[in-house]
């Protein structure tokens, strides 16, 4: 394990540098567009790929296509040398990648195995031995409370169960190296049998408890919107309304943004491809972030409503967002969320991004 971002950057730079391939898994969106641009900077950007589920999906077809290409299973040592990808956990599953070097922020001991399986996965002749290594706070006997969050404040939201990941880096750090699957019984009990859930420190136990209780209610609300098969077409709480109403998925809700281009007269679909042009413009966010849209100038307005009656469902359940491109060359649009007016960023590069208008827009 190692403990700071830049010992993590230099491992990823000699990598490349020696004509291997690499890839870092990073637990947020947000912190994975920052290690890109710090990357990008000192190897080129035609040398790190950026991969995460914030783009347009046409955007996001088109790079998960070049990361195949990249370091899919018929990937070529060209197509390979030196590059590295900065990716979340889009990554974990589905995609046959294969890499020399991989690089874990930490999490629960069943994803650091998912992640390691795309190490090597190919015979591709001699490789020199995989390399995994886990970012991770230093491992310490009686951790507080902010323990994980104090090196990845995001990512402290993503995994709540603070206690499991303190398992998972004392277990690796005990172990130093594993083999699959001859260890996958050994990793997966030492974090999450019952025995080990009373070594969990106390100052990491009111964490777990809230992620407990959270975690309980999530299956409540579930058991409260299943089908009953067994009563057939009978009357139900929640009947015939969208998914986006009855959530069939456990965590934050979420919403269909669908991003426009404004040249001053019309709006259109971002990825202007084919008939499927605003399917393929849309993206999935946290209500948190946008949750409606918000109010235009007149013209604006106008052109907003011309292209919302155009689509087939005439975008009942998603929020539109027109973007103008500003005299930096970048595209930024307007919405709202709960507490305020947001501003939204987006490139094909980086993906989307929202900020507070009284923020400064760069990280």
């Amino acid at each position: 394990m190692v403990y700071e971002e830049a010992v993590v950057e230099r491992r990823l730079l000699e990598t490349a540098q020696n004509g291997r391939c690499a890839c870092w898994v990073r637990n947020t969106v947000d912190d994975a567009v920052a290690a890109y641009r710090r990357l990008a900077k000192k190897l080129g950007e035609s040398q790190v790929i950026l991969f995460h589920a914030r783009y347009a999906m046409g955007d996001r077809l088109e790079i998960e296509a070049d990361v195949i290409k990249r370091f899919g299973k018929q990937s070529k040592s060209d197509d390979r040398a030196g590059r590295v990808l900065i990716a979340t956990q889009v990554v974990e599953q589905s995609l046959d990648l294969d890499f020399d070097f991989l690089v874990s922020d930490l999490a629960p001991v069943d994803l650091i195995i998912q992640r390691a399986g795309r190490l090597h996965r190919h015979a591709r002749g001699e490789r020199g031995s995989p390399i995994l290594i886990v970012l991770a706070p230093p491992l310490i006997e009686k951790p507080d409370r902010n323990w994980y969050a104090d090196l990845f404040p995001l990512g402290a939201y993503v995994y709540p169960s603070h206690g499991q990941l303190w398992l998972t880096a004392r277990l690796l750090a005990k172990k130093g190296c594993f083999k699959m699957p001859d260890d996958a019984r050994e990793l997966v009990e030492s974090v999450f049998a019952e025995p080990e859930q009373d070594r969990i420190p106390k100052g990491l136990l009111m964490r777990d408890r809230d992620a407990d209780g959270k975690a309980r209610a999530a299956i409540s609300l579930a058991q409260l919107n299943a089908l009953d098969l067994d009563a057939g077409y009978a009357s139900t709480l929640n009947q015939w309304l969208e998914d986006t109403v009855t959530p069939t998925r456990l965590g934050d809700p979420t919403i269909t943004v669908r991003l426009g281009r404004w040249d001053g007269s019309e709006v259109s679909p971002w990825f202007a491809a084919d008939r499927y042009a605003w399917d393929l413009s849309q993206v999935s966010i946290r209500r948190a972030l946008i949750s409606e849209a918000t109010t235009h100038s007149p013209a604006l307005q106008n052109a907003v409503r011309r292209a919302t009656n155009a689509m087939a469902d005439q975008c009942k359940w998603s929020v539109l967002v027109p973007l103008s491109q500003t005299k930096e060359g970048t595209w930024e649009g307007r919405a709202l969320n709960a507490r305020r007016e947001v501003a939204v960023l987006y490139d094909s590069t980086t993906g989307l991004r929202i900020v507070g208008l009284d923020v400064e827009p760069d990280e």
